[in-house]
């Protein structure tokens, strides 16, 4: 997996068309140089993940570079160069620039470990990329840098800290990684994961995540145990392509069969025309998937069982409220509310839960005049790792219209505007607080009422 590979994995993203738009990057003025500026630009910044990024890549750095004849003094002054724009030069090239960074070895680490500090909270000050960068030291102390990030619930890069020790992880963290395989970050399970299969471990404990809310979790596990000899996991790969969901007006369906179709190109001689572009019940794909079942069957035995939640499915009638939240310390939670009055959890394959006859009108009620109140624009904050989204269909046939919160990893009091506090103190009353076995449901109420407030502060 390259590092801007985990990247993907281990950033939080922010999706829909809606905040697609708020992130486009200006023209790059980069200090890393012309040729550089136009790698990045083309690559795009490893600190904003692509939907249905390839999580099955084998990791790695850049290329190696010529040997370098560059005297002590000049290496330095490139290190303090590079190091300076990985943390403070544009998002689009400040990864990029930290692999260079790390490229140089010993240099690389000597200028590391001025700035580190002593505390978390100084290591987050280098921001997300070279957190991860960090990891491709061979430096006892700054991999025990990452690992003490890694243990903090309060440290805002943990992905970025994992994602680094998983691009070589050694064989006496196998404990360690073990411990993150159920985090409550899903990019922190994905790159324990990946770890845990790099290790060739025992593929018990990794078995249960194939029953994992997040596909990219699921996917990871079944590429692990595909390559450790347990070729079944392609059938969870086979499974993703057969998606037709949408969370409101996010293709989440279609975003996972892409990530499907790529990993499966790796272990099938031929994908037999399947495009995860067009839907499942395309004509050429309908043909393709009969093929590459039948491959599957001769490869891995006859499909196993499946649990629901990673089974495939389509679309939801009916969706008329809902909350995305993503924070970068309590998760990411997908909640809808229904006219039939069904609250679903999560993505793909919900959780559907029956709430009392008349819910979703009550909130509406709510929602209608939240939505129609004199406002500039329907974002608040700036772009980051932290994100509210609300979603309300007005009327039937509508897209959905968003309002949007979001921020980086420092506290900001009041973010999220008061007139909107209502609603989502409504929302957030509405659900379930018991403890449950199905780690979807249980406290749930808790965990999104913890997430909203660290993303838009107390709405209390």
């Amino acid at each position: 997996m390259k590092s801007s590979t985990l990247a993907a994995i281990a950033a939080l993203a922010l999706t829909g068309a809606t905040v697609a738009k708020l992130l486009s990057i200006p023209e790059l003025e980069s200090d890393l140089g012309p040729e550089t500026a136009n790698a990045a630009e083309d690559a795009g910044s490893t600190s904003k993940p692509v939907a249905g990024a390839d999580l099955a890549s084998a990791p790695g750095t850049d290329p190696e570079l010529p040997q370098d004849d560059r005297t002590p003094e000049e290496l330095k002054a490139e290190a303090e160069r590079l190091l300076n724009s990985a943390q403070n030069g544009r998002p689009v090239i400040r990864g990029q620039a930290a692999r260079r960074l790390m490229s140089l070895g010993e240099v690389a680490d000597e200028a590391l470990l001025a700035v580190v500090g002593k505390t978390n909270a100084d290591l987050a000050k280098l921001g997300r990329d070279l957190v991860e960068g960090i990891g491709a030291s061979n430096n006892a102390v700054l991999r025990a840098r990452l690992w003490q990030a890694s243990a903090d619930v309060d440290f805002p890069w943990r992905p970025a800290a994992v994602s680094g020790l998983a691009i070589a992880p050694r064989e006496n963290e196998v404990k360690q990684f073990q411990g993150l395989l159920t985090d409550r970050l899903s990019s922190v399970r994905a790159v324990s994961v990946y770890a845990w299969g790099k290790l060739a471990a025992d593929d018990q404990a990794i078995r249960p995540l194939l029953e994992d809310p997040d596909h990219l979790v699921r996917q990871q596990v079944a590429v692990a145990l595909i390559e450790n000899g347990h070729p079944e996991g392609l059938w969870w790969i086979f499974e993703e392509l057969q998606r037709t969901d949408n969370f409101f007006d996010q293709p989440t369906g279609r975003q996972a069969r892409i990530s499907a179709a790529r990993l499966l190109t790796k272990h099938v001689d031929d994908m037999a025309g399947y495009n995860g572009s067009r839907p499942p019940d395309h004509e050429k794909n309908v043909e393709a998937l009969g093929v590459l079942r039948k491959k599957i069957t001769a490869l891995a035995g006859e499909r196993p069982e499946i649990a629901d939640v990673a089974t495939a499915s389509g679309p939801i009638a009916g969706e008329r409220l809902g909350i995305e939240v993503r924070s970068c310390r309590e998760g990411e939670y997908f909640l809808r509310w229904t006219d039939d009055d069904r609250l679903l959890v999560g993505q793909g394959h919900p959780l559907a839960i029956q709430l009392a006859e008349g819910m979703t009108a009550a909130l509406m009620a709510t929602a209608r005049p939240t939505y129609a109140t004199e406002r500039e624009g329907s974002f608040w904050g700036e772009p980051g790792c932290d994100l509210e989204q609300v979603h309300v269909v007005l009327d039937d046939g509508d897209r959905p219209a968003t309002l949007i919160v979001a921020k980086g990893p420092e506290p900001v009091k009041d973010l999220r505007p008061a007139f909107l506090d209502p609603l989502v103190r409504h929302l957030v009353r509405s659900l379930p607080d018991t403890p449950s076995l199905d780690p979807r449901m249980h406290k749930l109420q808790t965990r999104v009422r913890a997430a909203l407030n660290a993303v838009g502060d107390s709405f209390e």
